[in-house]
């Protein structure tokens, strides 16, 4: 399933998940139980029921830690983002990227940092503020390089690409 929302395909995503979280209840493996529902949310979020989504990942978050485990923390909080973002909870969506942050500064877990600024840069493009937009763009793009990822490289590219296409629409 974790596949499935790197491809950003909410469907198959939403498939695998239930699959786990139906294994992972019936053996009591909390952590992944968890995890399952984080990409469930995720998947329900992406697919309109954004609010809904956005509880499930956070009740999976918390699952998840309550093991205590910080393992891929700041990646679910960018799940989280974009789920609060897709619901118009812009403040919460920021907290999210502000909490994914401070746990890749805290445990040092540097793969997702550029999702979390690029979901910023998102959030950013939103509510109109272009300029710090494009900042968060070109920050994830910066990390992605850095750390090797070129599908996250991609990622970012896209919406500054996006960002810029917009900009010079006529309005």
């Amino acid at each position: 399933s974790m596949l499935q929302v790197f491809e950003r395909n909410p469907d198959l995503a939403r498939a695998c998940a239930a699959e786990a979280e139906g294994i992972c209840s019936q053996y009591a493996f909390s952590y992944y139980l968890g995890w399952s529902e984080a990409v469930l949310g995720w998947a329900m979020a992406q697919r309109g029921a954004a609010e809904e989504g956005a509880r499930k990942i956070r009740h999976g978050i918390e699952r998840m830690k309550s093991t205590g485990a910080q393992l891929r923390l700041p990646f679910y909080f960018s799940l989280l983002a974009e789920a609060y973002q897709a619901a118009g909870q812009t403040a919460e969506a920021l907290a999210s990227v502000a909490t994914g942050l401070a746990f890749v500064n805290t445990n040092g877990e540097r793969w997702a940092e550029p999702e979390l600024h690029r979901v910023h840069g998102q959030i950013l493009e939103q509510t109109e503020q272009r300029g710090e937009a494009a900042a968060s763009y070109q920050r994830a793009r910066e990390v992605a390089l850095r750390i090797g990822s070129p599908p996250f490289v991609r990622r970012a590219e896209a919406g500054f690409e996006a960002l810029q296409d917009t900009s010079e629409a006529p309005r």
